[in-house]
């Protein structure tokens, strides 16, 4: 069950649809806060900024409560602070503790033992793979075969020296590593800017690698990277209801400069991010705005341009973000269109394109759940249109899962897919089994689907073709004194297999 409920606190955490938006990264470090969860109240305000658990308006009102409050001990009380919602304090729960600081305003305790964390993985396509990592609450060292890290955290900043990323601002000066693509809901038009945090990604594709630090003074915090040929730095001032920051990053021959900034009064939320790349003597910016329109209903848009001579992509990118939620006791209704103009350099003429996308989800009951998706396409070039239509339905009693979908996408022709699954777990032991159908003759109407995998393993297939699939999933959980050992066995006729064992202790 943690694996899949973390994805779906993932996907409402992230504002992503469904978990095909989601990236490996991403998955990565939400499993990892789950298996050692932050203190919620101990934790710094930098340590809670570099989570990316927390948008930073969160962060904002999380250390104002609790330096007027006191300790944060449940998920009603946090659901109470001003940018939460009983919703987004119930997916958080996976990835916080609520432990209370030993005396009110006091530091939390580093005496605390540290956790070693050894993980193997192997594969008949990828081969062997593995990670350690050793973390306390002041410094943490780690290393993959592509990655590596130390991190030490101090009470005014922290050194990072290995692979680390550095995301500031709407991303359009310094963001390493992955970027949320495809549409997200209104509350996460603005992106989450994590600052700087050290990576463990098994590929360590996107990040930077070299050094990279932080100093926190009075509400100002500056931050620097040196990586091979980059160079960046980021001074940010934090209020209590917004923030306003400077970040330079240079690349070989190239500088950008920009200035963002973010606030928040009475439910109404603004960010935007304004950037200039002097040699090219062009700029692009991204900003928009996020209302609490009526008692549980959120309105967002947001607009940006992007010209191919700033971001040296192909595409150039002009466009608008508009989006609705709805949520009520047992429903969450969500829809979301964009308007972008994609014009190439190279090539003349208009590039138009509209996307659309509305999803639902019903608590029917304790046990069941209902969910389903909508999605359009439409362009002026290539292939002019694309609609998906998904439904999904969950029954599960904590012990039993049952999960069962039929997806449908119309390109060139019809793509089909449908999946039941079933599972069973307890503390120490969980099996699953899936098997799935699936039709589409045309590449363009493949069925991308997030198939589960071992913590730290992200898979989507895609589906093509004509056929069926067959997949199983066991994990077998054992402790030894201190030392627990986690072992994830995975098996399918579409992908392959694999066998990962975590000891952490």
């Amino acid at each position: 069950m943690l694996v899949i409920s973390v994805i779906r606190a993932v996907m409402l955490l992230t504002g992503v649809s469904d978990a095909e938006d989601l990236d490996e990264t991403i998955v990565e470090r939400f499993e990892a806060w789950a298996s050692r969860p932050l203190g919620i109240n101990g934790a710094s305000h930098d340590r809670l900024m570099s989570s990316g658990l927390f948008s930073n308006y969160q962060v904002a009102t999380l250390c104002d409560y609790r330096e007027n409050n006191g300790d944060i001990l449940s998920v009603a009380e946090l659901a109470l602070v001003d940018g939460f919602d009983d919703t987004v304090a119930e997916a958080l729960s996976l990835f916080v503790s609520f432990d209370p600081v030993s005396d009110i305003g006091a530091l939390p305790d580093k005496k605390k033992r540290g956790k070693a964390e050894i993980i193997a993985r192997g594969s008949d396509k990828k081969g062997l793979d593995g990670k350690v990592r050793y973390t306390t609450d002041m410094w943490s060292v780690a290393a993959t075969m592509a990655t590596a890290y130390a991190d030490v955290a101090g009470r005014r900043g922290r050194v990072i020296l290995g692979n680390f990323n550095a995301r500031f601002g709407q991303g359009l000066v310094m963001w390493s590593g992955f970027e949320m693509s495809g549409l997200r809901d209104a509350a996460s038009f603005e992106k989450r800017a994590s600052a700087l945090s050290p990576s463990w990604s098994y590929t360590g594709s996107g990040t930077l690698r070299g050094i990279a630090g932080t100093y926190s003074w009075r509400g100002w915090q500056l931050s620097a990277v040196a990586a091979k040929s980059n160079l960046g730095a980021n001074l940010t001032w934090y209020g209590r209801r917004g923030q306003a920051g400077v970040s330079v990053f240079c690349i070989e021959n190239e500088c950008m400069a920009s200035v963002d900034v973010r606030y928040n009064v009475n439910g109404t939320g603004f960010f935007g991010e304004c950037a200039y790349a002097p040699v090219r003597k062009t700029g692009a910016f991204r900003a928009g705005v996020r209302k609490k329109v009526y008692d549980r209903i959120i309105a967002g848009i947001m607009i940006e341009a992007i010209p191919s001579g700033y971001s040296g992509k192909k595409n150039g990118e002009y466009g608008a973000d508009a989006g609705i939620i709805i949520t009520r006791d047992k429903w969450r209704l969500s829809a979301t269109t964009q308007y972008m103009l994609l014009p190439r350099p190279d090539k003349p003429g208009k590039r138009n394109q509209w996307k659309s996308v509305i999803t639902g989800q019903w608590q029917v009951s304790q046990v069941v759940k209902l969910a389903f998706r909508a999605t359009e396409r439409l362009r002026t070039y290539d292939v002019r249109n694309k609609t998906g239509l998904r439904a999904d339905i969950v029954w599960s009693n904590g012990i039993l899962t049952f999960d069962g979908r039929t997806e449908a996408v119309r390109c060139d022709k019809w793509g089909l897919l449908s999946y039941v699954e079933a599972g069973r777990t307890n503390d120490s032991f969980g099996v699953w089994l899936r098997v799935t159908g699936y039709r589409a003759d045309k590449w363009n109407d493949r069925v991308y689907c997030y198939e589960r995998d071992a913590p730290g393993s992200f898979n989507v297939p895609a589906y093509y073709g004509r056929g069926g699939a067959v997949s199983a999933v066991l994990s077998w959980k054992k402790r030894w004194r201190r030392a627990r050992m986690k072992i994830y066995a995975r098996t399918s006729t579409k992908t392959g297999h694999k066998l990962q064992v975590m000891l952490d202790f």
